[in-house]
């Protein structure tokens, strides 16, 4: 153990944790003169070997040295304590701050000394989070490790835990006081981040608004320029706090205060329309006031929208709350109405089109740049039974809604990930492989990945949607000389397709231009909740390695056979089902409303240059049958995520696919017999149904 220290003038190792892990980062040789002194770096590990230290202030009692690892800056406060040891934090540019020390040493050098290691006492903490009792053991923790950094997360730990199990307010209170004073060894900056976890933890909970508030106010009132960063949370957490209370505000009898608590649930269902907890707040409001109708209208959107009742259930688990299933109450109140059961099901269907198109009209409006020529083509890797995928594909729908058709399209193409799905075919497993894609969902813009992260639920999806927006408008923007006209002419149950790509000086024999036909209004219950599905691709009509340039041209003339693609569809999923030991419940192939989509693409860059598209008027007769359920496989076991799906900021998380529907029109959370499990939690243009015949040929022809 390193001798206890009555000043700086020493060598120290630097400390970071994280993650219950303690980092050496940096190795110091503090000298003093007097009660002023100089820090110099000895030594850096290998992690941050670029970095250097831009500054230093030394006191015989405390330190304040900033390191600068590229554009990154660790910013560490520590002071000497009774003990001899050295608490202190760390501040990154980001806003995270963590705990810190000064470990003191006779070393020269960080060789064999800067490997990480668990920090003391995380098994002991993960034990007491685990166990039988774990407010005791938590407890015991806190009294027994004061001097570790996991103090801190062991009395969050503590915190959440009571809250859960109902301790009353002025007992949280105290709770929470012996937490902050804990922190305060560790400097005045993670005295005040532990005022913004415990407000994390309540909200978390839903517990003790107004204490919530007061340690927002509090935190918010000591802002610096270096904690600026911390203002976004705060206003957050503020604003889930305000609905915390306003939910307790509608239980009262008190009809100003209930009334109160209804408007404050009403703007933020405005700003936050996919939030179940709020939706079921408002619609057992309803209920209770006898508005029928009001409460189905709500108690529907929970049991329409993708995983919205699983995400509920998961909230109430977490909470260790209790109530009324949404399915179930919806039941009771649909036949309390005199409504047809056997209705519900289209009901619900209807109820999530209409919600997911509101929700993206409500977006703010697009506006086209003045100049830029260039289209945009979005690639949208997913998955029917991929819950993490709901956010990118309701984003994607968004898009569809906002922005002209005429300019920028979003191609679907389904992938068996992380379950069987009967939306893939070979073609679309085909593009994917092109990407070397790893997981779903997965976002291409004009042949470029994009960094943004598209998962999560559809809590996520505003978020997703805010990310991709720029990026679209970015490639709008852009001028370029190219251009792919596409034309379409159905006869019969044969579409003509000619594509052609012009504007180009030369054209390049790494150029490649493809044909994509895809269906839109594709009805179908997949297992991430999603019914409805848009511009599924269903073929890359000049084959999957594009068509190459010849004689200084590129272009492409051929013919689609609608019945024999249908066909091959079908052959397809049925040799799936036989190769893979899975039955799909339906196959949805039907080719009713269809479109073509051209775009000419760098093999080597991968980059689109342009594209455009061709509506095909026609399709084949639309087959008089209802939304199918989701496939089935050979296993009762729940189907789990596969390790390739992509995920989300947690607060993105994933979740386990919904187990295959029996044919009935009752809503999933009233079947008693239904399996329940975990679902996410937060940390978000209608088609024409009616059976379409065959029209006159028509053609359709547009040049960008």
């Amino acid at each position: 153990a390193p001798e206890k220290r009555t000043s700086r003038a020493c060598k120290w190792i630097v400390v970071l944790t994280h993650d219950a892990t303690d980092v050496p980062t940096w190795l110091l040789d503090v000298k003093l003169d007097g009660d002023a002194g100089e820090a110099t770096v000895l030594a850096t590990a290998e992690a941050v070997s670029e970095s250097k230290m831009s500054s230093a202030k030394v006191t015989s009692k405390s330190i304040h040295a900033v390191f600068e690892l590229g554009e990154n800056k660790f910013d560490f406060q520590g002071e000497l304590a009774e003990d001899g040891a050295v608490y202190g934090n760390v501040l990154l540019d980001d806003g995270r701050c963590d705990p810190a020390r000064l470990r003191a040493t006779q070393a020269a050098s960080l060789e064999n000394l800067s490997n990480p290691t668990p920090t003391p006492g995380r098994d002991q903490l993960i034990s007491a989070y685990r166990s039988n009792e774990p407010l005791n053991d938590l407890k015991a923790f806190c009294e027994n490790n004061s001097t570790t950094p996991l103090v801190l997360p062991g009395y969050q730990a503590t915190l959440a835990v009571s809250a859960a199990q109902g301790l009353d307010q002025a007992a949280l209170s105290e709770l929470a006081e012996t937490y902050f004073a804990a922190s305060t060894r560790w400097g005045e900056r993670l005295g005040l981040m532990s005022r913004l976890n415990a407000a994390f933890v309540l909200t978390g909970v839903g517990k003790a608004p107004e204490l919530t508030l007061g340690y927002l106010d509090y935190v918010e009132e000591r802002l610096t320029p270096q904690t600026e960063p911390w203002k976004s949370r705060i206003e957050t957490m503020r604003t889930q706090a305000h609905i915390v209370q306003a939910k307790e505000e509608l239980q009262s009898d008190d009809v100003a205060v209930a009334e109160k608590g209804l408007k404050t649930l009403q703007n933020a269902a405005q700003e936050s329309p996919f939030d179940p907890t709020i939706i079921y707040a408002l619609a057992e409001y309803a209920s209770k006031q006898g508005e029928v109708d009001k409460a189905i209208e709500l108690y529907s959107k929970i049991e329409a929208l993708p995983l919205l009742d699983r995400i509920l259930q998961s909230d109430w688990q977490r909470k260790q709350q209790s109530h009324q299933p949404a399915g179930e109450a919806l039941l009771e109140l649909w036949e309390k109405a005199g409504r047809n059961e056997a209705d519900l099901q289209a009901h619900l269907d209807r109820v999530q089109a209409e919600n997911l198109e509101q929700w993206a009209h409500a977006q703010d409006p697009v506006e086209l740049p003045a100049e830029g020529n260039r289209n945009v083509l979005c690639e949208l890797f997913t998955g029917a039974e991929c819950p993490p995928c709901v956010a990118a594909d309701v984003a994607a729908e968004a898009i569809d809604v906002l922005y002209p058709h005429s300019r920028v399209f979003v191609l679907r193409y389904h992938q068996h990930i992380p379950a069987p799905s009967p939306l893939t075919n070979e073609d679309s497993e085909a593009r994917f492989f092109y990407y070397e894609g790893q997981g779903t969902p997965t976002m291409v813009i004009n042949g470029e990945k994009s960094a943004v992260n598209v998962g999560g639920v559809i809590l996520n999806a505003q978020t997703v949607l805010k990310d991709l927006r720029p990026l679209v408008d970015k490639e709008l923007a852009e001028k370029t000389p190219v251009a792919v006209s596409l034309s379409a002419k159905q006869e019969g149950e044969t579409v003509n397709v000619s594509a052609e790509v012009t504007g180009l000086e030369d054209v390049a024999e790494t150029l490649r231009l493809y044909v994509v036909l895809a269906e839109s209004g594709v009805t179908f219950r997949a297992g991430n909740g999603l019914v409805h599905h848009e511009f599924v691709v269903r073929s890359i009509v000049n084959g999957v390695e594009g068509t190459s340039p010849a004689d200084g041209k590129l272009k492409f003339t051929g013919k689609v056979n609608l019945v024999e693609l249908q066909k091959r569809l079908s052959d397809y999923l049925l040799g799936f089902e036989e190769g893979q030991g899975v039955e799909f419940s339906a196959k949805p192939v039907d080719l009713t409303s269809l479109e073509l989509v051209a775009f000419v693409q760098d093999s080597e860059t991968q980059e689109v240059l342009q594209s455009n598209a061709a509506v095909i008027e026609g399709g084949l007769p639309k087959m008089d049958k209802k939304p199918d359920a989701k496939p089935t496989t050979d296993s009762t076991e729940d189907k789990k995520p596969a390790a390739g799906t992509a995920d989300a900021d947690k607060p993105k998380e994933s979740a386990k696919p919904e187990e295959a529907k029996p044919e009935s029109a009752k809503p999933e959370s009233a079947k008693k017999e239904e399996s329940k499990t975990e679902s996410p939690a937060r940390d978000e243009a209608k088609k024409d149904d009616a059976p379409k015949s065959e029209t006159p040929e028509k053609k359709d022809s547009t040049e960008s």
